[in-house]
């Protein structure tokens, strides 16, 4: 699998690394399509870094949690874009386009078992989760850390989150991210999270037709902090 225990950074319980490699199969990375889309492009260097190529094209990069000991946990990972890109409507299907995104998928406290939704964004993309989700991402609109209603999602099931806004779409840097995921939980739901059963990176360029290059690493789910880096 791709997600290895670790111990790391002081005051942490643990660390979950959603480690990337070359062989993406093999570290326990799947991609889903959707139908009748063009398949955007994962490739990951010797270093782990994860490079992200769309040109009105659209796919998902997700792993399986395997187990999530510690629901109220901060994501951390690291940014770039280095393409421009078009300022999009995320509220709107057909609209939604930006070069990349993180997601975090919780499970379904009913069942406690992961599986494919029929309805909404699941019956979509046909992405392997169950319960609510809340997706960062780079581009769209509006200011950072606006949340706003997923639309391919029933109402409270999921939301987008802008966590880095338009302006800074091309500056061709690593920009490091700490996520607290039981605050933005609370904020999108109310309550406490239930623990994360997939996380996927994704990029969506299909409606726009426009080109992206982002690239990822260092993604890790960070145990027993509670305040932001």
């Amino acid at each position: 699998m791709g997600a290895v225990l670790a111990a790391v950074l002081p005051g942490s319980v643990i660390a979950l690394d959603l480690s990337f490699a070359p062989d993406l199969k093999s570290a326990g990375w799947r991609v889903h399509i959707p139908r009748g889309k063009d398949a955007a492009e994962f490739l990951v260097d010797d270093a782990g870094h994860l490079t992200v190529r769309a040109s009105a094209q659209v796919a998902f990069l997700y792993t399986i949690v395997p187990d999530d000991p510690q629901p109220g946990q901060t994501l951390s990972w690291s940014w770039r874009v280095d393409q421009n890109f078009p300022g999009t409507d995320l509220s709107k299907p057909g609209s939604d386009d930006r070069p990349i995104a993180v997601h975090v998928y919780f499970t379904d406290q009913k069942t406690g078992l992961l599986k494919k939704l029929g309805r909404g964004m699941a019956a979509m993309f046909g992405v392997p989760v169950s319960g609510r989700a809340i997706t960062y991402i780079w581009g769209g609109r509006r200011p950072a850390r606006t949340m706003i209603p997923n639309p391919f999602m029933d109402d409270g099931e999921g939301v987008l989150v802008v966590q880095r806004s338009p302006i800074l779409a091309s500056n061709e840097k690593w920009i490091e991210e700490t996520v607290d995921l039981a605050a933005d939980y609370l904020a999108a739901f109310g309550g406490e999270p239930t623990p994360i059963s997939v996380v996927a990176i994704s990029a969506d360029t299909d409606d726009t037709g426009a080109k992206s290059l982002s690239q990822v690493r260092d993604l890790r789910l960070l145990g027993g902090l509670n305040e932001p880096r």
